[in-house]
């Protein structure tokens, strides 16, 4: 006992209370003490019985002022985690506000630079149609273009400039192949993935190209296509959304409200406001899909990244609420025909072709866009444009 006095000796300005309430729950705790010890520790004049009756109480309120501790403690963690959630809500506001300002900063931006290009530029065309109906259309499907991303590997070299160089000859192969079938009318299926974007921060790297620049410029690029089809054809247009224009890089926050096909549909819109034989197709379900009528076929069309390839007629017909003749997809990148029961499912190919994602992954298609040309019979023939 005598090796541990120094546990046990009254601190400087330690009242006698103070000095008991300690040494009885050092007792209480295990501390090698008698009540005869404390007494005469104390010297305060009291017999031992009267330690050992007052360590009741001091139990007690020893007792109760720990589970008080406790609750206060849970009380703190709970203010905590309520002021976690707080900061959490207040920054998915911040950044909400973030991406509207910065999506209305681009349509500023795409408004200033359109106007400019309809006064220096305007489109003009002297299209008439003077044919025998042929009872056949022509359906172009564009998308998967990434226009903005640079791709040098020992398989694929790609980047603006080789973007448009491909899309100049599909575009030339659409008019010689709706000259060859006569067709009646041209459906432009604009399907997603036209930009790159910044859907990841890997792909921010491989632009070469801010996210504005591919806007502005891809918007013009569709809007020049346009005008060199409606100098042939009656083109109707069919914009919808893809992922690469997304707004949100995360995946679960992506919202088909906020994408900028949106803000490039309407600027072509404009773009092309003087050329009286080019009309465009609202897309429904905020953009994601659309749905029209080819002679007389039923006709929906999607990115495809928000439905199963395997499983497109029956997500698709859900959404839509039409029996549908005819689908057609994007994002995958290589060109092929299915058929779900009495639906035909075409699936674009892509301009960029092998980038380094399709590399690691050891997958290789060759560049292309598709055509088809249909009748009331449904498709007749399909043109894998390669480029």
């Amino acid at each position: 006992k005598e090796d541990n006095m120094g546990d046990f000796r009254r601190r400087e300005g330690e009242s006698n209370e103070q000095y008991q309430v300690r040494l009885t729950l050092m007792k209480q705790g295990g501390a090698d003490l008698s009540w005869e010890d404390i007494s005469e520790m104390v010297g305060d004049g009291r017999f031992p019985e009267s330690y050992r009756k007052d360590s009741y109480g001091i139990r007690r309120y020893h007792m109760a002022s720990s589970e008080e501790s406790s609750l206060d403690n849970e009380v703190l963690l709970e203010i905590k985690k309520e002021k976690i959630k707080l900061a959490d809500m207040r920054s998915e506001a911040n950044r909400q506000i973030r991406n509207l300002a910065r999506v209305e900063n681009i349509v500023d931006l795409l408004r200033d630079s359109i106007n400019e290009l309809i006064e220096d530029k305007p489109f003009l065309n002297d299209y008439s149609y003077i044919r025998t109906a042929s009872g056949k259309d022509g359906i172009l499907i564009l998308s998967d273009w990434h226009y903005g991303m640079t791709v040098d590997n020992h398989i694929n070299t790609y980047n603006t400039d080789i973007c448009c160089a491909r899309l100049t000859r599909v575009i030339d192969k659409a008019i010689e192949n709706g000259k060859a079938n006569n067709i009646d009318k041209l459906f432009v299926v604009l399907n997603g993935d036209l930009i790159s974007g910044e859907l990841h921060s890997s792909i921010k790297l491989s632009n070469a190209e801010t996210l504005t620049q591919q806007i502005v410029r891809v918007s013009e690029i569709i809007s020049e296509c346009l005008h060199r089809l409606s100098e042939h054809f009656f083109v109707t247009v069919v914009m919808n959304n893809g992922n690469h224009e997304a707004v949100e890089m995360i995946k679960d926050d992506r919202s088909n409200k906020n994408n900028y096909s949106m803000i490039m549909n309407e600027m072509v819109k404009v773009r092309t406001i003087t050329l009286n034989n080019v009309v465009f197709i609202q897309p429904v379900n905020n953009g994601e899909m659309s749905i029209f009528r080819v002679k007389d076929l039923t006709v929906a069309s999607c990115h495809g990244d928000q439905v199963s390839l395997n499983k497109c007629k029956e997500q698709m017909e859900m959404v839509l609420g039409h029996k549908l003749d005819l689908i057609l997809l994007g994002h995958y990148h290589q060109p092929k025909m299915l058929s779900q029961y009495d639906t035909e499912v075409y699936v674009n190919g892509s301009l960029v072709s092998t980038d380094d994602y399709a590399m690691k992954k050891k997958l290789y298609n060759p560049p292309s866009q598709t055509m088809l040309i249909v009748s009331d019979e449904g498709v007749e023939c399909s043109y894998i444009i390669k480029c």
